[in-house]
């Protein structure tokens, strides 16, 4: 990195918004353009030359002002297809034509390039001098000539890029700027949210602020300052180029009034200021604010930076900010912005953005692999969010590792002490990691001489080595994937999907192996069905050709119709899992947070709709936040249930529990009832001792006698205290054996033929593992919903989204549901069959469909009636028969009830043959 290059200290990103130099040239506006695709124009020097066929407006990127290429199979992308089925798979062989080009993978930008890019246009200054060059945000290499002259060249992907053009003359000046979004002089990963295509893109071009400012003869060269709240005080670090003239330095509070006042030798190094007690602190809920600024006398160049009092340490395998613990409730953010493919430099839209965040009740952002601009910091501090940020790389590719000794070793130092220097003052920046899950046989050895430097060099901040791994003892906190229920590569057989649901388990003796503060990594991941009500808001750089493909085929299977249904239905599944997710996590006594992927949905690598908001941040249809805030808050009340399906012969006795981290400690009364749909079965309240700062605190417990319920019901158990509520829906299930009346079978044997052939009634149920691959059986079913998605994960199961159930079926009289799944589901689903209804081409109306992943759209089932010759069929998809789960009983139970019903009336007809080429024959096996 060239930035230190030309100046001994540059002044850094916040300068452009409080200090004022000279004459300043607001370089906004048009420029000149011309790509260089071919990498020619420094040999044949077109910095020396003008290039006015072609405009631009700046700032902006190339596809914002319409430039580029189309996109095509021969497109270059930046970024990791793990499924590159889209360059041959026929299904998508209509999308590869050049008049419908349209990628499932990412979001597809209406023009595309990688290369370099020149800027260019003329100035004219009124006065001689030096001048300074500001940009704020360029991607991604820059190199600047003014009047032919070569001024420097620099690569930081996450602060501005400074120049100090000297000895200008008054007069007509052309400055050319040469962009270049090529990883050629250093690879920091090509799925980097720095620069992939799966996110922002790897746009050309830049943004933000664009100042020329002349340099007064003296005046500051750099200034920042970090809290001491330990003695009170405020440390500054000045630097000017005033000799022995020492300068004018006053702080203020966040009332606004003045609390110093007095000189410092401005000699680049730290100094400590005491401030005038009571220090008003900073924190998520106090976003009090102090302002310093800085004069230099003879010239009156000033310099304006706010700043907070705060100090965030660990204590054990805790936090905390100011003396006091804090839990980390976060999202991801991976600098997703269709509407421009780049990050916005504006104020207003961050504090959008945070207040989204914290309508669902988190705290905490954390950037994966890249570094927000200047307006996110100041909105951060002004709105009290803690960010974790990263020296925007993912090196773990064959091309990228750490401590390999490639450029990006050094790269990413130079990236972190950039940024440290840039927006280290802003009390919002919390954490500090290298980036995303990195590669390399050293990236321990490196990643720990990392943090020791860092934390040398501005201990203000925490430090870990990388988001994911590796864990390395002399970190601050570790920040890994171990805390969640489900995880890469476990399919089926992690928690959620393997072990009967309970609410009792908690992390307790996973953290205690781990003596820092454990945040859960990427925790969630768990999706929705696509809204393709979304694709009309795309209308901006980047649009959701990959929606439009999925919506085309859902209609071409003739299943358009119940886009919105599986929406709606899925959302709910995603929705609880997220809360099994927390809520597990606020049950461990000593859990320092987690990191939601996502909050919002991640529009890359493969599609990824796992977001309760959608790209934009503006709320989903299936959840609120302030339901969402029910089970993510600074205070949440928690349940342990044992199970969630109950005979009405058991005792239901739960223990609660309550995780609060407020600006004040808890105290009250905790109410709590289980009701049923229209009618309270049972309350109880229980004194609160006061409390803060502490999770999984024990309260009591709700109790009542079940056999009271002498039908099936679902049931639900709401607790409360003062304004924050939770609940969880629970089932109980009458403890009554019924007389088997309609004939049940998983083998399609001569008695099924027979009982057909005389008008009998049979219910079927598929054994598992039974169905031939093109009925169903190559479609991993699960309970929960899709982990991330199957095109990225090569197929990772489930494969499916949940339940679309008919409640209002008499076939499910019995086993009350929602149109969604629900635990109640967990038995049914576990070890379940989706069975495509393509295999019988016949118009079949499912009891209870299963969603399928949007790649494929199948027309999948779990219970289906139909018309065999004389005789009258019910096919389970789920194998109810051997099955020992209380759920599943109870729907065997409510099926048979309505077979034996005048309301089992199948329309629609195949042959018992078709039924039995569903399954797979002993030639199969």
């Amino acid at each position: 990195m060239n930035k230190h290059l030309h100046i001994a200290l540059l002044i850094f990103a916040c300068l452009v918004y409080g200090l004022s130099f000279g004459q300043s040239h607001d370089l906004s506006g048009t420029w000149n353009v011309r790509l260089d695709s071919l990498d020619r124009g420094e040999q044949e020097q077109w910095q020396a030359a003008r290039f006015e066929s072609h405009s631009i407006a700046l700032p902006g990127s190339l596809p914002m002002s319409g430039y580029g290429n189309e996109v095509g199979i021969a497109t270059q992308w930046t970024g990791e297809i793990l499924d590159s089925s889209w360059y041959f798979a026929p299904k998508y062989a209509k999308y590869r034509t050049p008049e419908n080009i349209k990628i499932p993978f990412w979001l597809q930008p209406k023009k595309h390039y990688v290369g370099a890019a020149w800027y260019q246009r003329e100035i004219t200054l009124t006065s001689a001098g030096d001048y300074r060059l500001f940009l704020e945000r360029p991607h991604w290499q820059t190199k600047v000539w003014i009047d032919n002259r070569a001024v420097g060249a620099q690569n930081s992907l996450a602060t501005p890029h400074e120049f100090i053009l000297k000895d200008l003359e008054k007069g007509a000046h052309v400055i050319t700027i040469k962009v270049d979004n090529r990883q050629d002089s250093v690879d920091v990963g090509n799925s980097a949210h720095s620069l992939t295509d799966n996110t922002q893109t790897n746009w050309n071009g830049i943004v933000g602020s664009m100042e020329l400012t002349a340099l007064p003869a003296e005046h500051l060269t750099y200034a920042t300052v970090r809290p001491d709240v330990k003695n009170g005080a405020v440390r500054v670090l000045l630097a000017a180029n005033t000799g022995n003239a020492a300068v004018n330095v006053i702080v203020s509070d966040p009332t606004g009034q003045t609390v110093v006042n007095q000189r410092l030798q401005a000699d680049s190094s730290w100094q400590s200021i005491d401030l005038p007690k009571p220090i008003q602190l900073w924190d998520e809920f106090s976003r009090n604010l102090y302002t310093l600024t800085v004069t230099v006398p003879r010239s009156e160049v000033s310099k304006t930076m706010r700043f907070g009092m705060r100090s965030i340490t660990r204590q054990g395998r805790q936090f905390t900010l100011n003396g006091q613990p804090i839990f980390l409730r976060g999202t991801l953010d991976c600098a997703i912005f269709p509407k421009t493919g780049y990050p916005p430099t504006d104020k207003k839209e961050w504090k959008r953005i945070f207040q989204t965040v914290q309508d669902y009740g988190l705290n905490h952002v954390r950037y994966h692999s890249w570094c927000p601009p200047e307006a996110a910091f100041a909105a951060a501090d002004e709105m009290g969010v803690y960010l974790q940020v990263e020296a925007s790389s993912w090196a773990n590719t064959p091309t990228s590792t750490v401590g390999d000794g490639a450029p990006i070793d050094a790269y990413i130092y130079q990236e972190t002490k950039d940024i440290l220097d840039t927006y280290g003052h802003h009390p919002s920046l919390c954490l500090v990691a290298y980036g995303n899950e990195p590669g390399g046989k050293n990236q321990k050895a490196y990643l720990a001489d990392y943090i020791d430097h860092f934390r040398s060099y501005d201990p203000d901040k925490l430090y870990t080595s990388g988001a994911g791994w590796p864990f390395v003892p002399n970190a601050d906190f570790y920040n890994h994937a171990g805390p969640r229920i489900q995880h890469w590569g476990a399919g089926l057989k992690s928690p959620i999907n393997s072990q009967p649901p309970k609410s009792t388990d908690d992390y307790d003796e996973l953290i205690e192996s781990i003596a820092m503060p454990y945040v859960s990594h990427e925790m969630g991941q768990w999706c929705a069905y696509p809204d393709f009500n979304e694709i009309p808001l795309y209308d901006g750089v980047l649009q959701a050709k990959n929606y439009e493909i999925f919506q085309e085929d859902l209609k071409a299977k003739g299943l358009g119709h119940l886009g919105d249904d599986y929406l709606k239905a899925s959302g709910a599944l995603q929705v609880l899992g997220y809360k099994a997710d927390m809520e597990k996590a606020f049950r461990t006594r000593e859990m320092a947070g987690f990191q939601l992927l996502g909050l919002q949905d991640f529009s890359g690598q493969g599609t990824a709709t796992v977001g309760v908001v959608n790209a934009f941040w503006e709320p989903k249809p299936y959840v609120s936040a302030a339901a969402f805030r029910s089970f993510c808050d600074t205070t949440v009340l928690l349940a342990r249930f044992p199970r969630f399906t109950f005979s009405n012969a058991d005792t239901f006795d739960v223990a609660l529990e309550l995780a609060h981290f407020g600006s004040q400690p808890i105290e009250g009364v905790v109410t709590w009832q289980v009701a049923s749909q229209d009618k309270v079965l049972a309350t109880g309240s229980i004194a609160l001792e006061p409390f803060n700062r502490k999770l999984a605190v024990p309260v009591g417990s709700a109790q009542m006698e079940l056999a009271q319920i002498t039908s099936p019901q679902q049931l639900t158990l709401t607790a409360t205290i003062g304004q924050k509520t939770n609940e969880w829906n629970f089932w109980v299930y009458p403890a009554l054996e019924t007389e088997q009346k309609i004939y049940t079978t998983n083998v399609l044997d001569k008695q099924v033929e027979k009982r057909l052939r005389k008008g009998g009634k049979v219910l079927y149920c598929i054994p598992s593992n039974m169905l031939r691959a093109e009925a169903g059986g190559n479609v991993g079913v699960g309970f929960s919903s899709i982990f991330w998605n199957t095109a990225y994960t090569s197929g990772q199961k489930p494969h499916t989204l949940g339940v679309l159930a008919q409640p209002d079926h008499a076939a499910l009289n019995l086993f009350p549901t929602r149109p969604h799944s629900d635990w109640q589901w967990w038995g049914p689903m576990t070890g379940a069959s989706a069975i495509n209804l393509d295999a019988l081409q016949a118009d079949i109306q499912p009891i209870v469909r299963i969603i399928d992943d949007w790649f494929e759209n199948r027309d999948l089932a779990l219970l289906f009636e139909v018309k065999v010759g004389k005789g009258s069929l019910l096919v389970s998809g789920a194998d109810l028969i051997k099955s020992e789960e209380l759920s599943s009983k109870q729907l065997l139970r409510s099926l048979q009830q309505y077979m034996s019903s005048e309301a089992f009336q199948p329309k629609a007809e195949v042959t018992l043959d078709q039924i039995r080429d569903l399954t797979k024959s002993e030639a199969d096996e």
